[in-house]
């Protein structure tokens, strides 16, 4: 990917009811030049299954685990603001969002 990416982290559990809308309101930006990271946090319901869903159609979605000993929303968060910081996804973009 080239400089001028977007990472857009999103931390999900049991996110299935809205999760689906997300994704397609993202992959139908005008600006295409972005990359998904999907952490979940142990969901239970389908919100694994729709984001495998999306990676079998989209290769800018990227799905990982909160492998941490941190839990809950904000730890989520958190622990996938860390990894990107770290450059487990590279360091080929200039925004978060």
């Amino acid at each position: 990917m080239n400089k001028n990416n977007i990472i857009i982290a999103m931390a999900t559990y049991n996110g299935e009811t809205y999760l689906e809308e997300q994704i397609e309101s993202i992959i139908n930006q005008s600006y295409q030049n972005w990359r998904l990271i999907i952490q979940d946090d142990g969901s239970t319901d389908d919100t694994i299954g729709i984001v495998h869903k999306y990676i079998s159609q989209d290769q800018r979605i990227c799905l990982v685990k909160n492998d941490s000993n941190e839990h809950g929303a904000y730890a989520n968060f958190y622990t996938l603001l860390e990894k990107i910081k770290n450059g487990n996804f590279g360091n080929d973009y200039n925004y978060i969002a």
